[in-house]
């Protein structure tokens, strides 16, 4: 089952935010640490951002499969890192 990672439609991730923090918390980098990815393709009239789960099982309508299988698996490297830290922080609030 091809995942949005495998997909050419994945916007684009935002200019990094200068710390750890916001990084698990701002715009893309903060879904993207919750397990969601932006898909980039827009009906017309579509004003708003469609997320999808990075682990979602069913069938994306909007896919279109990414030749470049560097780039398929950096984006995997870079949702795992966030997933790890976003994971980490979430158990140090938790232990407080």
């Amino acid at each position: 089952m091809p995942l949005c990672f495998d997909c050419r439609n994945i916007a684009p991730l935002g200019p990094k935010p200068k710390t750890e923090y916001l990084q698990l918390q701002v715009g893309q980098w903060g879904m993207l640490a919750r397990g969601l990815v932006e898909c980039a393709h827009r009906e017309p009239g579509q004003t708003y951002a469609r997320f999808r789960s990075v682990e979602a099982a069913g069938s994306c309508p909007f896919f279109e499969p990414e030749s470049d299988a560097e780039k398929r698996e950096g984006r995997r490297k870079l949702a795992k890192a966030q997933r790890t830290r976003f994971t980490v922080w979430m158990r140090s609030i938790k232990s407080k």
